[in-house]
């Protein structure tokens, strides 16, 4: 049996996806994870990361918080609604993905800077947080990447 012999995935409707993995191959110790944290790259699937309307509100606020409060948690709530939908599975017209709508080009270098490389921007943990630490930094853009949006703040 290989190293990850064995995937134990349970879904139950009151509690999130969760991954039963083996820590190392000779060992009967497991670690569970979230399956977002399992499945976190930048090329995991949409479906992989439902989030409930509730939970958004919660990623949002510890995002914006860890970063300071670049702009208020209202501000933060009335541009993810205007940019997704608070959607985390939101894909726009020129192909922005995510809570805050990132463009492939601008989560490649974003996500690194805020630590969030190789993530997906359809987790919106990462996304979320990826979209506070650039605001956190106006020398990079700042809310001119959502300017679009901004006029609701």
């Amino acid at each position: 049996m290989g190293r990850l012999h064995c995937l134990l995935i349970t879904a139950l409707a009151s509690l999130p996806l969760l991954v039963t993995v083996p820590v190392h191959a000779d060992e009967s110790t497991e670690e569970t994870l979230l399956w977002s944290q399992r499945y976190a790259s930048e090329f995991a699937a949409p479906e992989m990361f439902w989030t409930s309307t509730l939970d958004v509100y919660q990623i949002i606020w510890e995002a914006f918080e860890a970063q300071g409060w670049p702009i208020t948690y209202n501000q933060a709530v009335r541009l993810a609604r205007c940019e997704s939908g608070l959607n985390p599975q939101a894909v726009g017209a020129a192909g922005e993905v995510g809570l805050f709508q990132f463009t492939t080009s601008t989560w490649s270098w974003a996500s690194e800077g805020a630590g969030f490389a190789g993530h997906s921007r359809y987790s919106p943990v990462a996304n979320a947080s990826v979209a506070a630490w650039l605001m956190a930094h106006p020398e990079l853009g700042g809310l001119r990447h959502w300017a679009a949006c901004t006029w609701r703040l």
